[in-house]
Order: C-alpha cells, then structure tokens, then sequence
C-alpha cells in the first residue's frame, strides 16, 4: 500500500497498481487531477473551509472510498 501526497495545486498524481491512500491536503485542492489506477484506493481531499475548483478524480479499478472533508465543490469530475 502506497501513500500519497499531492504536492502543490495543479498537480497530476497517479496512484500505483496496489491499494494506495492518496491525501490531497487543505489548501491543494485546485486544479489537481489523481488517477488511482488499479486496487482499492481511498482518496482523502481534506480542504476544511476552502473550495476546491477543477478536481478530475478518477478512481478506476477495484472498491474504492472517496472522502470529503469541510469541503466546497466548486467544479469538477469524480469517477469511482
């Protein structure tokens, strides 16, 4: 199991093939793109009270668990 950061506002993260926890932390939320790829992949977007603004977020293969936390959604797409 891999866990993953997104490291700044519009970044393009790709989980790997396993289970990964992709983390996208308060203040990154903008204009990201994650591709979780294969496994069961949780993907955490922890923005507290910011909105977040052109996510593409595609989970792909197995069950995978999407959490918002204090989070406006402003734009996007999510594929499980």
């Amino acid at each position: 199991m891999a866990i993953l950061r997104v490291p700044n506002s519009a970044s393009l993260l790709s989980g790997t093939i396993d289970q990964d926890l992709i983390i996208v932390p308060s203040g990154l939320t903008n204009m990201i793109t994650v591709y979780g790829l294969q496994g069961s992949d949780t993907v955490e977007l922890l923005a507290g009270d910011e909105s977040a603004k052109d996510i593409l977020l595609e989970a792909q293969g197995g069950p995978d668990q999407i959490m918002f936390s204090g989070i406006i959604l402003g734009s996007g797409m999510i594929r499980g």
